[in-house]
């Protein structure tokens, strides 16, 4: 059904097989089953989100907390829609901070010490004070 749609899903026989496998680097959401044999879909979800990557999930059950099976695509393809815009805004948000620390990371030990006085909101003056520089 993904396939028709156009999509190209990667399919894991395993929750291991997707935890061992690379990650994407396009927007991408997560199909997970609640009941998996050799991991709940919830602790899956769990060991993803401690290992910082933000991808969003969307759950498949039997029961009806999820979306239930049999699933018909107009009610997986709005949620589908959905996680992917999600992950593309996650993913440049990524990148902004990203950019973000790359410059910070460029700035001397001073400049450090006055961006938190920026941060702080002082004024210039008061920021030399404070590190004795004019």
């Amino acid at each position: 059904m993904l396939i028709a749609a156009g999509w190209r899903p990667a399919v894991f026989g395993s929750a291991d097989a997707f935890l061992n496998a690379p990650p994407t680097s396009t927007p991408s959401c997560l199909l997970l089953y609640v009941n998996m044999p050799d991991l709940n879909g919830l602790d899956l979800q769990g060991m993803i989100t401690v290992s910082f990557n933000r991808m969003p999930f969307i759950f498949i059950s039997g029961y009806s907390d999820f979306l239930t099976k049999p699933i018909n695509s107009e009610e997986l393809f709005g949620p589908i829609w959905s996680a992917l815009a999600r992950s593309e805004e996650l993913r440049r948000e990524d990148d902004a901070q990203a950019r973000l620390q790359r410059l910070y990371d460029t700035l001397t030990p001073r400049e450090c010490e006055i961006i938190v006085g920026m941060t702080k909101g002082l004024l210039n003056k008061q920021i030399a004070h404070d590190l004795g520089i004019s």
